[in-house]
């Protein structure tokens, strides 16, 4: 039952194997228990009761009352499944109306690899056209700022962090963090929730999506993930779909960046 998944590969892999192993030795260990050490106890628990209450005791008396309802539910599950056997026509058609009638669900499945997590966070990342001074980039910011407030109303939303620019250190940024920033144009916006929030977050991800672009059409902003559940689900990269270009060859490989962001 288990076998397939430990040949899946990728981030399904790596979150499903460990579960299915988990699942497979518990399973185990409960059998070998359940053969050995179970009768074993029981065994000893009804001969001492036998023994010394010369009557049934307690554990046997609620042995005997599991036994005669579990009894009487096979005969049940046997006199059903003789009726099936006897109305095949009926069964049939029962479970092909059924089966048909599933289909009617379709539209409300989700399409999803991992499903979405609501924690309250938002991470957004602002990236103005090249060229614009450090000083620019902190006036831009401060308007999608403003923009922001008017789309989370004040009671649900508890702060907005902005990181403008590289770090102290830039070659560290770029070589610890997940997050894109390249230059004095870019910048994080760390948007955090209340617990009095009345819409989820992907809500107000839509929504403001759509009012930066079209109030500041010149702006590159896309989402990355905010939460930790999503960062992990994401193996630390910094979108759900990151496009990563290796090579020695600068040149080159700035022009199959081009391609690539235009296809």
């Amino acid at each position: 039952m288990f076998v397939p998944v430990f040949f899946l590969g990728g981030a399904a892999g790596s979150l499903f194997a460990p579960l299915a192993m988990a699942v497979v030795f518990a399973m185990m260990a409960s059998y070998v228990i359940s053969r050995t050490l179970v009768p074993t106890l029981v065994r000893y628990a009804l001969e001492y009761e036998h023994n010394h209450h010369g009557k049934p005791g307690p554990i046997e008396r609620v042995h005997a009352r599991f036994n005669l309802a579990f009894e009487r539910f096979r005969q049940r599950y046997r006199n059903t499944l003789e009726s099936a056997l006897a109305s095949r026509g009926k069964v049939t058609t029962i479970f092909t109306v059924g089966v048909l009638a599933s289909f009617a669900l379709v539209p409300f499945l989700g399409e999803n690899f991992f499903p979405q997590v609501d924690a309250g966070q938002l991470r957004l990342h602002v990236r103005a056209p090249a060229g614009t001074r450090v000083e620019e980039t902190e006036q831009l910011v401060a308007q999608i700022e403003h923009t922001i407030r008017e789309v989370i109303p004040p009671n649900e939303l508890r702060n907005i962090l902005d990181n403008i620019g590289l770090s102290t250190s830039s070659s560290s940024n770029l070589a610890f963090s997940d997050n894109p920033t390249v230059g004095v144009t870019d910048a994080d916006l760390q948007i955090s929730l209340t617990e009095h929030a009345t819409k989820p977050v992907e809500y107000y991800r839509a929504e403001i999506r759509k009012r930066l672009r079209r109030e500041y059409p010149e702006v590159k902003v896309f989402f990355m993930a905010a939460d930790i559940v999503s960062q992990i689900l994401n193996f630390g990269l910094p979108a759900p779909i990151n496009v990563q270009v290796a090579g020695s060859r600068r040149a080159e490989n700035y022009e199959l960046v081009k391609k690539l962001e235009a296809r």
